[in-house]
């Protein structure tokens, strides 16, 4: 690509197999002035052509705050795009419309789209809108000041839909493994690197939103906060700094798991967040899933090459204990390795894989971390198989301290992909009559097909 003239664009990956055979991701990054980005590959949903409604969420950090919004267009027509900023009390700003033919990528600078630099403390929404498929426009956006190093992704979601159904229980976002204060000293960064917790939030709903932050010790102890209510489609940023405070950890050294809580559906309320030292140049991005119990999960990559360092945070978000299985796999399918970890009811457990390769410790089965693998991916099951029901959250942290960088990496839920049969096929029950045994089979993300059988 070297003499390719174009300085931004598009990729694709195409395969033929299950829909669930490939996870990949893409990271973009500059030694030279230390920033970094992680960009997703996402599929296409199919259906019928509709409106289509992405909300973002962009805060500034600082004064120096610029950004990028990268747009690509997946399909074979043209796609009309409109995007618009809004202000942190929820006001819609002048749009941008332009028409984005096939195959085509548009990048647009934040300030332009903002009309002014933000100050510091500032937070604002985006709403990108166009008609066609989920997933035909692709949307990247990122944070920056280049004198600082500092980096960051803008989130897009897509929009709450209307008429969801509220449940009685509170819809839950988790952000596990939030650094704060002294760095690890085997995590190889400068002397004297201390970071400090960031928080950005916004309602994407036409309802004021009160919204609980708690903070969960490693051990598991739940720490609430002030509740912030949020006013119809308000963005705003939490000092962190104060409710440390406010929560007796005032000169606190280590992690914690950060959760966000509300009414209404898991995606009415977008949270960023993350841990960035004081010269703004590390920032460790902890994307936010909702906590809840599922099957499996997968992230596709793991690095400890180059001085680059990985670090995994798992969190149990339930009141039972957990008993996770985290398998590593080495690049080229040349071996794996399984570890068993035990997680109290809402405990954290960080793990440091360049750590776990020099244990040179065996498995259960007798396999090694060899000394020369330097990449790999992650399965997380539980300990009762791969297609048990687990409740967990993972965050996977992928830096470098001396060319600081640093960037985290995607996590998808395994789960089944497609109905085989159910045995008996047919079968009948006379009032009053026993139960019947039945057999079903499908097919899981892994290529396998489990048994389950129920009455």
């Amino acid at each position: 690509m070297a003499s390719h003239i174009s300085a931004y664009g598009s990729a694709t990956l195409q395969y033929n197999g299950m829909q669930t055979a490939l996870m990949a991701q893409m990271a973009i990054g500059s030694t030279a002035v230390s920033e970094s980005y992680m960009a997703r590959f996402t599929s296409v949903t199919p259906g019928s052509s509709s409106a289509q409604t992405l909300e973002g969420l962009w805060w500034a950090r600082d004064p120096g705050i610029d950004g990028f919004i990268a747009l690509s267009n997946t399909a074979v027509q043209a796609r009309s795009v409109t995007l618009q900023a809004l202000t942190a009390a929820g006001q819609v700003q002048p749009a941008q419309s332009f028409t984005l033919p096939p195959h085509t990528s548009q990048l647009i600078d934040l300030i332009s789209l903002l009309g002014r630099q933000p100050n510091a403390g500032d937070a604002g929404g985006l709403r990108i809108q166009f008609t066609g498929l989920l997933g035909e426009v692709n949307v990247t956006g990122g944070l920056e000041n280049r004198q600082e190093g500092y980096s960051a992704m803008i989130p897009f979601w897509q929009a709450p839909m209307a008429g969801m159904s509220t449940s009685s229980t509170p819809a839950t976002i988790a952000h596990p493994g939030i650094m704060v204060g002294a760095a690890d000293p085997m995590m190889g960064f400068p002397a004297g690197t201390r970071f400090t917790p960031y928080l950005a939030l916004r309602n994407l709903t036409a309802n004021a939103e009160q919204v609980n932050v708690t903070l969960y010790t490693e051990q598991g102890t739940a720490l609430s906060t002030p509740v912030q209510s949020l006013q119809p489609f308000e963005s705003r940023q939490v000092d962190v700094n104060s409710v440390l405070k406010q929560v007796g950890l005032n000169g606190f050294n280590g992690s914690l798991t950060l959760t966000v809580s509300h009414s209404g559906g898991v995606s009415d309320v977008m949270s960023a967040a993350g841990s960035v030292d004081a010269k703004g140049t590390y920032v460790f991005e902890v994307d936010g899933r909702a906590a809840e119990q599922r099957l499996s999960k997968q992230s596709p990559y793991w690095s400890v090459k180059s001085g680059n360092g990985t670090m995994i945070s798992l969190w149990n978000p339930s009141g039972n204990p957990e008993d996770v299985m985290v398998t590593l796999k080495y690049t080229g399918g040349s071996g794996v390795y399984h570890f068993h970890v035990h997680l109290a009811p809402y405990a954290t457990a960080n793990v440091d894989v360049k750590e776990l390769i020099a244990n040179q410790s065996a498995d259960a089965v007798g396999n090694v971390l060899p000394l020369s693998v330097q990449e790999g991916s992650f399965v997380f099951q539980s300990a009762m198989g791969v297609n048990a029901p687990l409740s967990l959250n993972v965050n996977v942290g992928i830096f470098n301290a001396v060319k600081g960088t640093c960037y985290y990496g995607t996590v998808e839920c395994d789960g089944y992909y497609s109905y085989l049969l159910v045995e008996p096929s047919t079968f009948s029950l006379p009032v009053g009559g026993g139960p019947e045994e039945l057999t079903a089979y499908g097919q899981y993300s892994d290529g396998t097909t489990p048994e389950v059988t129920a009455s």
